[in-house]
């Protein structure tokens, strides 16, 4: 996907080249030759002193929050709002035409999404869920590292959801997710 289209309504002032993106990450292991990555400020690390190796291992361009001295930065106010949104957008938006139910809190997600998840099934629709133990899709589980996964992981699920056929998203919402913005795309 080009640069331009994939940033459209994302990001006003985009003045670098409309090259090819082939990817959207946060994570430099992940990094691949023509990737959008994100310097993104966690708890233990800040992704903006990735932003140089980010360029050395083939970025196509670097989204931060302040001027890095790098070739192809895109400084925007908040990359972790930009980050899910981006990833969204990447995927095709698949959470658009899906209906989600999040449930976040200290204890219980994980028995409520279930709960819900049954409802739904038994009342005949086709339900996708994300949480702590796995993903759900239509059935099929997949292994699932983290309560609310990382966008980039998030709206790749979403968009198999989407393409199974389900109608209903189901899904445990961390705190540090609603932090993160990692749901952000999501209404």
């Amino acid at each position: 996907m080009k640069l331009h289209k994939l940033l459209n309504n994302i990001i006003d002032n985009c003045s670098l080249e409309d090259v090819e993106i082939t990817g959207v990450t946060s994570d430099t292991r992940q990094l691949q030759k023509g990737y959008l990555f994100f310097c993104l400020k966690g708890f233990a690390a800040d992704g903006h002193k990735f932003a140089e190796k980010a360029i050395e291992l083939g970025a196509a361009a670097v989204v931060c929050q302040q001027d890095m001295g790098i070739a192809n930065q895109i400084i925007v106010e908040d990359t972790h709002l930009c980050y899910s949104l981006t990833c969204a957008a990447f995927e095709g938006n698949p959470q658009n035409g899906l209906t989600f139910v999040g449930v976040t809190g200290t204890n219980g997600k994980t028995s409520t999404t279930h709960l819900i998840r049954d409802i739904l099934k038994g009342a005949g629709y086709k339900v996708g869920l994300i949480g702590t133990i796995n993903i759900d899709i239509n059935g099929r589980k997949y292994p699932s590292r983290y309560t609310t996964p990382d966008p980039q992981i998030f709206f790749a699920m979403l968009a198999q959801i989407r393409d199974a056929g389900c109608s209903h998203v189901i899904m445990e919402v961390s705190s540090h997710a609603l932090k993160q913005k990692r749901v952000d795309a999501i209404h």
